[in-house]
């Protein structure tokens, strides 16, 4: 069995915490890899909130597509969906309620599931009863402050109206990987 250490952002540095998100994002193209050739989105299109394109590998049709990977998420903890968010252009809803996207990818490495859905009505209606049904958070960073419900794992996997659960586990092409999460300073190279 191939196991994958993955460091989590720390919060303390922007630059670290950008990497351990480009090394989630390169995990998620390995694991989409049989079913879709992946391109990078540009610059602006990721400032738009476009991470990839996936290309099917059948018919070539492009898909736009958001990844988010939650690291503090695990059965205990819940997933952080951020549902709203006041920035450089101002508050606005963010990506748990409405995105440019075709498909949104929230990775959660620490229990090796991806959720997947299409921004629209029916995940604005679950969230908006989430945000009922479950604590909010507030989070406040430099350069942007943002508001999220903190939804159990086990209702987003209940939630088959508009969300759709992978478990890497069970797909062939990953069956002898597992991705763990640790602290970047249990790293060998951090040593």
């Amino acid at each position: 069995m191939l196991i994958i250490e993955l460091a989590a952002p720390t919060g303390q540095s922007f630059a670290a915490d950008y990497a351990a998100g480009e090394i989630a994002e390169f995990w998620l193209d390995a694991f989409f890899a049989p079913w879709f050739r992946s391109e990078r989105a540009t610059r602006e299109e990721d400032r738009g909130g476009t991470d990839r394109f996936f290309w099917e590998r059948d018919i070539e049709r492009r898909r736009a597509i958001q990844y988010k990977a939650i690291f503090g998420a695990s059965r205990r903890n819940g997933v952080f969906l951020e549902y709203w968010r006041n920035d450089r252009h101002g508050p606005h809803d963010s990506w748990a309620l409405e995105s440019p996207v075709d498909r949104m990818i929230v990775f959660v490495p620490r229990e090796n599931i991806i959720f997947h859905w299409r921004p629209g009505d029916l995940v604005r209606a679950a969230v908006e009863q989430w945000i009922e049904m479950y604590p909010t958070k507030l989070v406040v960073r430099r350069t942007y402050t943002s508001r999220g419900v903190i939804v159990p794992l086990q209702a987003l996997e209940q939630e088959v109206a508009c969300i759709d659960v992978m478990r890497m586990s069970e797909y062939p092409h990953w069956r002898d990987r597992r991705i763990e999460v640790v602290n970047a300073n249990e790293l060998p190279l951090s040593r």
